[in-house]
């Protein structure tokens, strides 16, 4: 990679790990106050606004952060153009969406508060329609600075509005419509500083829509088969379990999610980056590749500790273990697959970058007919056996990522992990064998906010003092801070 290249990439990723920052903070915040004063109820309700909504928003979406960034770093000349084509086909798919989302609520048979409350979210969609358009354009054009922008902008409003709104006694409906502010807010920050990309007036013509519509379906298939098994489990425990079970299970899969950040940012600041690769300089490609899944392999092996040893206690400090001590075995559970989501993401940007989405659709497809069975055979069982069905909606999670896993394996050429180096992993699993043993010996000693943060600075030294990175590496981590990415030299070892 060249220092051109490898400076882009540093800046967009510091911007994304400052975004990501306070996107912890934000997530901190409501997650001490949402639950708590929402009560598992209420705080179940939301969660299945949020999810019914998030399939929907695949519609609004249809692929735009990927087709958009692959088309703006292909074709960056054409940056106009695509941003209006890309804002006139998304309002018409929210149209689209709204209606669908009306007819879904009243034939759903939800309690009136919960139908009321998916209309709201469906015109809310609006803003989330705006804000893809822009935000797969600046991705594309490396300009990550004002993603992020936008982004920490919405979640300072969510959080600072949600916990006076709920200090001040207000319900669900509310953090609803905070929520959509927080995406209209996050729309306008991307339309003020779209002048940084766009080199011309965008308009739009109805021959680049239908080529956005026309390309953009096999993203769409993807995304749509990959919502449907990763959320489907939410609506099934709906309608097969009492809702603070839901509740229940969104509190720990909420924690689950945020936990997929460290490929998340990866692939954002590296998915531009590969598409141009794959045109013009595959063998890169693939190395670029192989050694990000080192990477978020040595990240996997400390958080998925951290997380499954210290579950009672991030789920009392977070949610109160009086009425949520039931998601601690379901986030156990569903973070044994941590590892595994982690590579299915760097190798599904792999796919795509590549030009292979039609092949992961099938994929995702595949996998929702596995995840429902599963759900309907595990969720009553231990709704009966130990009355939390979300367990088995976890269990069946882990299993249904193992069978993307494998399928996503077969796709990948002959040869493509040549040069991953087996040590790098076995070092890490030595160093979170060190931490395991750390944790057993002073657990009983050390409070747990400080031994978790004390094993992670373990499991670090471990790698360092095994000499895990080459002197390059070492420079490439330490030029990736925030405060040494502007004006600092980039090596040449």
């Amino acid at each position: 990679m060249s220092n051109e290249t490898f400076k882009g990439v540093a800046r967009n990723t510091s911007m994304l790990f400052l975004q990501q920052l306070v996107t912890w903070a934000s997530t901190f915040v409501l997650l001490l106050f949402l639950p708590r004063y929402l009560g598992p109820v209420e705080y179940g309700r939301l969660f299945l606004v949020v999810s019914v909504t998030g399939m929907f928003l695949v519609l609004v979406n249809y692929g735009a952060n990927f087709l958009l960034a692959k088309h703006v770093a292909r074709e960056r000349d054409h940056t106009a153009s695509i941003v209006a084509d890309a804002l006139v086909l998304r309002l018409l798919l929210w149209v689209v969406s709204l209606i669908g989302m009306i007819v879904f609520s009243l034939g759903a048979d939800y309690p009136p508060p919960v139908t009321l409350m998916l209309i709201v979210a469906g015109i809310g969609l609006f803003w989330d329609a705006v804000a893809t358009s822009l935000y797969g354009c600046y991705q594309g054009n490396e300009l990550l600075q004002y993603t992020s922008a936008g982004i920490v902008a919405k979640r300072v409003f969510i959080s600072i509005g949600s916990v006076v709104a709920l200090l001040l006694g207000a319900h669900v409906m509310t953090i609803l419509i905070i929520l959509i502010v927080g995406s209209m807010i996050d729309a306008l920050v991307l339309a003020g500083f779209s002048k940084k990309m766009l080199t011309s007036s965008p308009r739009f013509s109805w021959q680049g829509v239908r080529r956005q519509l026309r390309e953009g379906f096999p993203y769409f298939l993807l995304i749509v088969f990959g919502t449907i098994y990763y959320r489907i489990d939410t609506v099934m425990l709906s309608k097969m379990c009492p809702e603070p079970v839901v509740g229940w299970y969104g509190a720990a899969y909420r924690l689950f999610d945020s936990l997929s950040f460290v490929p998340h940012l990866i692939n954002v600041a590296l998915y531009p980056v590969l598409s141009r690769l794959w045109k013009d300089e595959a063998a890169l490609h693939r190395r670029t590749v192989v050694r990000g899944i080192e990477y978020v392999l040595l990240a996997a092996i400390p958080i998925t500790i951290l997380v499954f040893v210290f579950s009672p206690e991030a789920i009392a400090l977070l949610y109160g273990s009086e009425h949520y001590e039931q998601s601690v075995l379901v986030l156990q559970l569903l973070t044994l697959g941590l590892v595994v989501l982690y590579i299915d993401m760097m190798l599904g940007t792999t796919l795509l970058s590549s030009d292979q989405q039609r092949k992961q659709a099938l994929i995702a497809f595949a996998a929702i007919p596995l995840n429902i069975g599963l759900n309907f055979l595990l969720i009553p069982q231990f709704q009966v056996s130990v009355q939390n069905g979300g367990v088995g909606a976890a269990i069946g999670t882990v299993i249904t990522e193992l069978f993307v896993f494998a399928a996503v394996f077969t796709l990948l050429p002959k040869g493509f992990f040549e040069g991953f180096r087996h040590r790098v992993l076995l070092k890490g699993i030595f160093a979170g064998a060190s931490m395991v043993g750390a944790i057993w010996m002073l657990r009983g000693y050390v409070p747990w906010f400080l031994l978790a943060p004390s094993v992670m600075l373990l499991f670090c030294a471990v790698l360092f003092w095994w000499r895990t990175f080459t002197v390059r590496e070492l420079e490439v981590f330490w030029a990736l801070l925030p405060w040494k990415t502007r004006g600092t030299p980039m090596g040449t070892k």
